[in-house]
């Protein structure tokens, strides 16, 4: 009986050396990019949200009331052969201007282990993205995004 136990404690020593000791592969995430999504209109917006509370014990009360603007920029722009709406907070947004285009695209630029579909990128809101416009000087601001400077 002595030696079982002692035999089983070796091997739960040798267990658990193994998988401490033992290398993990490390998943890493990789810089993706969607494919030149063709931009067909652009509109900034302001949504205001306020919020307030009250509350009150016996006799003593309090009231609080907050607001919150979140600028958003919404785009049309073609996915899987059909134009779809996109809405990206601004801060998310980047442009490149190059003279060399016809028209303006966008390309949604992301981390992950593996790559999406153009749909299945445009449809997560769970992980963070970067938007990048890509379009001529022509269309900024006014023709692109109504922002006045």
């Amino acid at each position: 009986m002595l030696k079982n136990t002692k035999l089983t404690r070796n091997l739960a020593k040798l267990m658990l050396a193994l998988v401490l000791f033992t290398s993990c592969e490390t998943i890493s995430n990789k810089k993706l990019k969607s494919s030149n999504l063709e931009l067909r209109q652009l509109i900034q917006e302001t949504e205001t949200t306020k919020y307030s509370s009250a509350s009150y014990f016996l006799i003593a009360g309090g009231y609080s009331q907050s607001e919150y603007k979140e600028t958003k920029v919404k785009v049309f722009a073609k996915v899987d052969g059909r134009f779809r709406l996109i809405e990206m907070p601004i801060q998310d947004v980047r442009i490149n201007i190059n003279n060399e285009l016809d028209k303006p695209n966008i390309v949604i630029e992301y981390e992950y282990t593996s790559n999406f579909t153009d749909e299945e990128l445009v449809s997560r809101e769970w992980f963070e993205k970067v938007y990048v416009i890509n379009c001529p000087e022509q269309y900024l601001p006014e023709k692109l995004l109504p922002i006045g400077l």
